[in-house]
């Protein structure tokens, strides 16, 4: 039986889905395929350079660090629409990405999702286990990138930018994923996916405010994911039935944070504080993730 490992988007909760790969250290082994797309992109990249242990390590050792910073001291959004290529800065990220990425063997085969900016495209990059790859933190960076909020990456003739702009769940890494195992004649896949949200999440009802256009303005950026957790839902189950018609059993298991705490803590902490919430902060999403994966373990739910 082969094992595949995908990550959601996810923004802050980075934190959680690690702390979801943690509480399923000694349920999942052998990890085989790994994918992701923005937040999830990084995650799942380190998964497939560094065992869990050093992950761990990584994870502590950087969650003091500041990776997003406003680019001024005052008036930061409406002066960087005008004269900047997005509100935030995200450069101590990229460093960071390309520091703990660069020159890395890959351990596991890894699926990147991608959105081409010039041509609003998407793409999945694969990169093969036992090789090094020089773009792979371009492709990591790039997934990351949401559109205003941070700039887009240039590899080549292209601009990556966010891999969530087309899904939430990496859908279409897991069908090539699929498509493989189908190939080389497998008869099973273990797939677990780690998300931010569940299928079936909703937005909360819209309030009444004051500044109601740029509220729905907001309000319709954020429903993207929920929208986009509806297609991968069924482009999933679609993928699931083509490998069943072909003999490949799909073992899966689905794991994702409870809406009230994702909306609690999307409420609680902003964008612009993304890279640097601190040391508690992460250790208590880091534990959440791992309470989220105990529960569900304990109560031997199948999603």
């Amino acid at each position: 039986m082969k094992n595949g490992l995908f990550f959601s988007t996810g923004g802050i909760h980075l934190a959680t889905l690690f702390g979801m790969t943690l509480g399923l250290k000694e349920t999942i082994n052998n990890i085989d395929y790994c994918g992701g797309i923005s937040a999830g992109a990084f995650l799942s990249a380190l998964c497939a350079t560094y065992t869990t242990k050093e992950l761990e390590s990584i994870i502590k050792g950087h969650a003091h660090d500041k990776l997003l910073q406003n680019r001024y001291k005052y008036f930061n959004t409406i002066l960087s629409a005008l004269c900047k290529s997005s509100i935030l800065d995200d450069s101590n990220l990229k460093q960071l990405i390309h520091k703990l990425l660069s020159g890395r063997v890959l351990q596991k085969e890894l699926f990147i999702g991608v959105t081409k900016e010039d041509t609003m495209t998407y793409e999945i990059k694969h990169f093969e286990k036992g090789k090094v790859y020089d773009e792979l933190p371009f492709y990591v960076h790039g997934s990351m990138s949401m559109p205003l909020f941070l700039p887009g990456v240039k590899y080549k003739k292209d601009t990556l930018i966010d891999g969530g702009m087309f899904h939430s769940i990496p859908v279409e890494a897991i069908d090539h994923c699929i498509q493989q195992l189908i190939d080389a004649n497998e008869k099973e896949f273990n797939l677990t996916i780690l998300s931010a949200k569940r299928f079936e999440s909703k937005m909360k009802p819209l309030q009444s405010k004051h500044f109601l256009v740029p509220h729905k303005a907001i309000r319709m950026l954020y429903s993207h994911g929920y929208t986009t957790m509806h297609n991968d839902h069924i482009i999933l189950n679609k993928a699931i039935s083509n490998a069943e018609e072909h003999g490949l059993g799909i073992h899966l298991n689905f794991f994702s944070i409870p809406d009230e705490k994702l909306s609690y803590y999307d409420q609680h902490i902003k964008m612009q504080d993304y890279g640097h919430v601190g040391d508690n902060m992460v250790n208590t999403l880091v534990e959440l993730g791992k309470q989220i994966v105990h529960t569900a373990l304990y109560n031997k739910l199948k999603f």
